[in-house]
């Protein structure tokens, strides 16, 4: 025997606006509560202003943007583009350089530091 799920009521927009606000207010006291420890990353990284260049969230962020190019590439590799296998493997190698040699523990620095990294 399937058992049939009953359908929600959708949500006026006073609903949606209200539960948006509850949510805020819950996210901001766990955020209070419960601060992030960033245990992965490394305390000299940590300790870096937002004004230097090589700040943790600019790093991420450059993370994110290797990732998706790299999903770009992946498509053009299926597609069997010329030269997608090794942008494939450079953009893997940029994520992994990032992921373990700064992100982690800064030891090393790589030369490709902005987005739109020398080639």
């Amino acid at each position: 025997m399937v058992k049939i799920r009953k359908k929600r009521k959708p949500m006026t927009p006073e609903q949606r606006a209200a539960a948006g606000e509850r949510l805020a207010k819950a996210r901001a006291k766990r955020q209070a509560a419960n601060p992030p420890q960033y245990k992965y990353i490394h305390e000299s990284v940590l300790a870096r202003g937002e004004d230097d260049p090589f700040y943790f969230r600019k790093v991420q962020g450059w993370i994110k943007t290797q990732r998706e190019e790299l999903s770009s590439a992946r498509k053009d590799l299926r597609q069997k583009a010329k030269g997608s296998e090794a942008r494939v493997a450079s953009h893997q190698a940029y994520i992994r350089n990032l992921e373990d040699t700064y992100v982690m523990v800064i030891t090393l620095m790589t030369t490709m530091v902005s987005i739109n990294r020398i080639e």
